[in-house]
């Protein structure tokens, strides 16, 4: 384990920090489209390649909250299929 009181990492989504909502709306074809401004806290120097690393921080930070939902979602679905089956099969409608 490590120290709790460790730097983030480069590109660790530990350094982003919202800081407003500029707008948010929703579009003809039910998309919705939000820009937002970020801070990003360096990780060295302040130099040019500190901008790649916030833009992967953020895509990582919003991967990951999709694959989590995602997660959650399937889990869920497959928990209703096998108690739907259960019942079906449970009724005699459907032989084993």
């Amino acid at each position: 384990m490590g120290s709790p009181y460790r730097e983030p990492r480069p590109r660790s989504p530990e350094r982003i920090k919202l800081r407003s909502i500029d707008s948010a709306r929703l579009e003809e074809s039910d998309v919705v489209t939000v820009q937002a401004t970020f801070t990003y806290y360096t990780w060295c120097c302040g130099d040019s390649h500190e901008i790649v690393d916030a833009v992967a921080a953020l895509e990582k930070a919003i991967q990951d909250a999709h694959d989590r939902a995602e997660n959650k979602r399937r889990k869920k679905a497959q928990a209703e299929h096998d108690e739907l089956l259960k019942e079906i099969r449970g009724s005699g409608q459907v032989q084993q």
